[in-house]
């Protein structure tokens, strides 16, 4: 979802209820430009672009209020290409960022969901460490 309009709330329990469909998390990506693919990928997906961290860490949480008020018991996001080296300055920034999403949802009861694929399964591992 971009927007997550309270009056869409009521409708959309309505929805899942009417068609006895269970939403188990809400999918929440941008704003701002995402390319998925290879090259363009690690510059703009997820929580890694510095250019575009704080509004996409407000959008999250607005997706985990919107979804709370929805029942949903999850939110969920691709978090973007995050470097390899834990000592690389926008790695821990990312983890940071994804440290403060991850408590925003824990607090609203939720789940947090982090797409991943690209990563090597080590660098995957580390990440829940840090």
């Amino acid at each position: 979802m971009d927007e997550f309009d309270m009056d869409l709330v009521g409708r959309l329990r309505q929805a899942l209820e009417k068609h006895q469909i269970a939403a188990t998390s809400l999918v929440v990506g941008g704003p701002g430009k995402e390319v998925w693919d290879f090259y363009q990928g690690p510059l703009t997906i997820g929580l890694v672009p510095r250019e575009t961290r704080a509004a996409r860490i407000a959008h999250i949480k607005k997706a985990s209020d919107f979804a709370k008020q929805c029942g949903i018991q999850a939110v969920q996001t691709h978090c973007g290409f995050i470097p390899e080296n834990p000592n690389d300055p926008v790695y821990k920034e990312t983890i940071a960022a994804l440290r403060e999403v991850v408590g925003y949802c824990r607090n609203n009861g939720q789940n947090f969901r982090y797409e991943t694929g690209q990563e090597t399964p080590i660098t995957s591992c580390a990440r829940f460490r840090t």
